[in-house]
């Protein structure tokens, strides 16, 4: 099976060249130093350091990384790293395709055959183990609150400067804002790679925006997608395809930055033809994945932007302030339950004394 896993890792060999820039403002700094990133474990199995690899890759099994747990079945089978184990590697093999690895079919049938039945319910009560242990659900959980969205009254198109375009002839860049009674924009941070550029672009005008008025601080998100230049809708669906095939192998592979291009990539994709939805992934596909292979922001994509709340409240064990500041928001702000109020409250307040801007800014208006 040396030859299956070799084939694998073939896409991690132009790793260094396809990593994404680096992430724009305090929300995103830091990212490519997380050691629990499935992208790191590739980058040590690119420098023959197995072991280290493996035990990033370890680190994952509570998300529910099912790259990670087929890529350690693997390694367990091909003693790469670690020994031989075909019984640790068919349970590691059996939570991957429970976790949607859908190649360790192949690889579990091949194992299968050469087990005593001794050792294949080893395999399963292991294997078992992992789901047990898992951190965050698939019930894909959604925060339960009544959003309030505000139309925007004025609007002011940021001039995104194209010698920061970085993503090829287009992109985008969403944001998470913060909206004051008399509808000003009071914070607002980006929540996905957006180059500094553009989100500099954006805080220019921000003062300039106003939304309808209401009795209290709200929050909601704002996309911008931008092009180089003009396109006519088939130039421009052709070269959204044309980036999603060429991040599609790294983001295959299990890179966690290009499963975030690719989840935005997606709802681009379908804002300009909404019929390939039923050929495509669905966005939150990549975003999941990138999340569960140990992409901090792809973490906080889902618990701030899609109001996830299994990953808002593992991100605040964690003492993440931007999720506490966020998702503390929506707590205050969305929900008439006194007790989500006061703990919305409190989030605020913690990271407020850790020393979070937003945070405060949030606390003389609420």
């Amino acid at each position: 099976m040396k030859l299956m896993l070799r084939a694998l890792l073939v896409a991690s060999l132009t790793l260094p060249v396809m990593l994404a820039p680096p992430t724009a403002g305090a929300f995103m700094q830091n990212q490519a130093n997380e050691a629990q990133n499935f992208t790191n474990g590739l980058a040590l199995i690119q420098n023959e350091q197995h072991a280290e690899a493996f035990d990033v890759f370890a680190t994952l099994l509570p998300l529910g990384s099912g790259d990670a747990a087929y890529l350690m079945g693997m390694m367990k089978i091909e003693e790469l790293g670690v020994d031989y184990d075909p019984v640790g590697s068919l349970a590691l093999l059996k939570a991957a395709h429970e976790w949607g690895a859908r190649s360790a079919a192949d690889v579990i049938a091949q194992i299968e055959p050469h087990l005593s039945a001794e050792e294949l319910a080893q395999a399963e009560q292991q294997s078992a183990q992992y789901l047990d242990a898992l951190q965050i659900s698939f019930r894909n959980e959604r925060f339960a609150g009544e959003a309030i969205s505000r139309e925007a009254t004025r609007r002011a198109q940021p001039e995104f400067p194209e010698r920061h375009i970085h993503e090829g002839n287009h992109g985008w860049m969403d944001l998470i804002l913060g909206i004051d009674s008399r509808g000003r924009i009071m914070a607002a941070q980006p929540l996905n790679n957006a180059d500094r550029g553009h989100v500099r672009a954006f805080n220019q005008v921000a003062p300039r925006w106003r939304f309808e008025p209401n009795d209290s601080v709200t929050i909601q998100t704002l996309r911008f997608n931008y092009t180089i230049e003009p396109q006519n809708e088939e130039e421009l669906i052709a070269d959204i395809q044309q980036g999603f095939n060429n991040s599609l192998q790294l983001a295959n592979a299990g890179v966690t930055e290009q499963q975030m291009r690719l989840g935005g990539l997606t709802q681009y994709w379908l804002e300009h033809e909404p019929e390939a939805a039923d050929r495509l992934p669905t966005a939150q596909y990549w975003y999941e994945r990138a999340a569960r292979n140990g992409n901090v922001l792809a973490q906080r994509y889902l618990a701030i932007n899609e109001a996830h709340v299994e990953w808002a409240e593992y991100l605040i064990a964690k003492g993440d302030l931007d999720v506490m500041v966020w998702h503390g928001m929506r707590l205050v702000t969305e929900t008439d339950d006194a007790e989500q109020q006061a703990r919305g409250k409190k989030l605020i307040d913690d990271a407020g004394r850790a020393g979070h801007q937003v945070a405060r800014d949030f606390l003389r208006h609420i």
